[in-house]
C-alpha cells in the first residue's frame, strides 16, 4: 500500500521537535494511515502541540485518534478511550471522553495492546453513509500563544 507523504506543512510545524519525536510522529502517521487508509487527515498547529488526527467525516469533532508531538515522546491518543475495554489500565487521561498511550520508540508500534487499542478506535470510528472522499485538512493557530518548541 502506498502511504501518501506527510503534508509539507505537518513536515515544517514538526522542525522545532527533536528528531527523535519527529520520526516517532512520522512512523505513528504511517501506522494509522496504513490500517484507515480511507480516513481523513486532520493537521493541527495548536497551541500546545503540533497534531495530526483522522476522522471519516469533515471535522475533528468526530474524529477517532490524534498523534500528538510533545518535548521528548508522542501521545496516540483515542478520542473516546474511555469507553474502550482497557484490562491493563493502560490509557492514560482522566476526561470523560478521550484517552492516550506515550510513545517512546517505534516498537512501542508493534505492541499488540497498543494495537489493540488501535483497532477499537478503528472499529469505532462514525463513518457517515455515503462515504467522505480522503482529504488532507489544516487547523491553524497562528495567532495563539504557543506553549510547545517553535
Amino acid at each position: 500500500m502506498n502511504i501518501p507523504p506527510p503534508p509539507a506543512e505537518y513536515l515544517t510545524w514538526l522542525q522545532p521537535y527533536p528528531e527523535a519525536v519527529r520520526e516517532l510522529c512520522l512512523a505513528a502517521r504511517e501506522f494509522a494511515i496504513s490500517r484507515a487508509p480511507d480516513a481523513t487527515e486532520i493537521v493541527a498547529d495548536a497551541v500546545s502541540a503540533v497534531s495530526l488526527g483522522l476522522t471519516y467525516t469533515s471535522t475533528h469533532v468526530k474524529g477517532f485518534l490524534y498523534i500528538a508531538a510533545t518535548a521528548d515522546h508522542v501521545n496516540f491518543g483515542f478520542n473516546y478511550g474511555a469507553s474502550f475495554d482497557d484490562p491493563e489500565k493502560r490509557l492514560l487521561g482522566s476526561g470523560n471522553q478521550s484517552r492516550h498511550m506515550k510513545l517512546w520508540s517505534k516498537a512501542d508500534l508493534d505492541d499488540p495492546y497498543f494495537q489493540a487499542m488501535f483497532k477499537q478506535a478503528h472499529d469505532r470510528a462514525f463513518r457517515p453513509q455515503p462515504p467522505l472522499e480522503r482529504r488532507v485538512l489544516f487547523m491553524r493557530y497562528e495567532n495563539a500563544k504557543k506553549r510547545r518548541p517553535r
